[in-house]
């Protein structure tokens, strides 16, 4: 007799659990690890004068990502009209920060399953 015989797929369960737990994976974690490392490039890049607005920097979780910011007053206007510091940050840095977060990534999945 001719055919295909179909029987039960061991551990089929187990990796549909596993499928399971990623859905919980802890996405903020791997965002929050990027964006440390694009901080410290913000950091290395800001203009100091007086060092208020290096000092205003901070990087924080939220929702499922991170916000790199300054708070001075006229962050915005060093970064969009005087002297740039955080896009060029990024742009100098993207594999860095992918690397960090794929490093995180890993972490985490091994800890989620």
């Amino acid at each position: 007799m001719s055919g295909i015989k179909f029987g039960k797929i061991q551990g089929l369960d187990k990796l549909k659990a596993q499928f399971e737990a990623l859905k919980q994976l802890d996405k903020q974690r791997v965002v929050f690890a990027g964006a440390e490392v694009l901080f410290k490039a913000t950091q290395e890049t800001c203009p100091v004068d007086t060092g208020y607005l290096k000092s205003t920097g901070n990087v924080e979780k939220g929702g499922d990502g991170a916000v790199v910011s300054y708070d001075a007053d006229y962050a915005i206007y060093v970064e969009y009209k005087t002297s740039p510091f955080i896009r060029p940050a990024l742009d100098n840095n993207l594999d860095k920060i992918s690397k960090a977060a794929g490093n995180e990534l890993e972490k985490v999945i091994k800890e989620t399953v």
